[in-house]
């Protein structure tokens, strides 16, 4: 039989690191998420995928450690008071939480690296008119860029194709090939430059490109 003392001991300990238990999968999960937002390096989204394994063990351990509380609470002869299952109501919550916030947030980062995002900078000093994006099936409209400006587009591939952004500035019409071949829900960043001297500059990186 274990000591009313001893029980009591473990009993507060029990406790504290259930609930720290439960919260630090959110913790470290949003804290991922945050510093790859900015970033996306391939590296954070490996850590958020570890982070979801892991969780699901940090959560087990934590309902583990709420059912000995209870135990030795009972073996021990200590009253369960209300104060205990207060505390143990707000680590079940915490538990429960982690599972809607792990899934928005695999969620959120699949959609946008399934995205495709183009940027249109005019370093010239005249405007960029009926810029538009084509090919995997998308025909996506920036219209109309001033000098010194940029636009974005977001768009999702819905087909295998050639990525081009078509142009015209004064009686010229120019066109630049963003990426050889998209694939369907394949992501990606492209950036186009007008420079000064009438080039364009393109600088294309897939979703998942180290």
């Amino acid at each position: 039989m274990i000591s009313r003392q001893r029980a009591t001991g473990t009993l507060q300990g029990l406790l504290p690191a259930a609930r720290a238990f439960a919260v630090l999968p959110l913790v470290v999960g949003c804290g991922i998420f945050i510093l790859w937002l900015p970033s996306r390096l391939v590296l954070l989204m490996f850590a958020g995928l570890l982070t979801i394994y892991a969780g699901l063990v940090s959560v087990g351990l934590s309902l583990l450690m709420l059912v000995l509380a209870w135990w030795l609470a009972r073996i021990g002869g200590r009253d369960w008071t209300s104060r205990h299952w207060r505390s143990c109501g707000i680590t079940v919550a915490f538990i429960l939480i982690n599972f809607p916030v792990a899934w928005g947030l695999a969620a959120g980062a699949i959609a946008i690296e399934t995205a495709n995002r183009v940027t249109v900078y005019n370093r010239t000093d005249r405007p960029i008119e009926a810029v538009r994006v084509t090919g995997g099936g998308c025909d996506e409209a920036l219209g109309t860029i001033a000098p010194r400006r940029s636009a974005s587009v977001w768009f999702r591939i819905k087909q295998g194709g050639v990525l081009v952004l078509h142009a015209e500035q004064g009686e010229q019409k120019k066109e630049a090939t963003l990426d050889d071949y998209v694939w369907r829900n394949c992501g990606g960043t492209s950036k186009v430059t007008f420079t000064t001297d009438g080039e364009i500059e393109v600088d294309h990186r897939d979703a998942f490109d180290f």
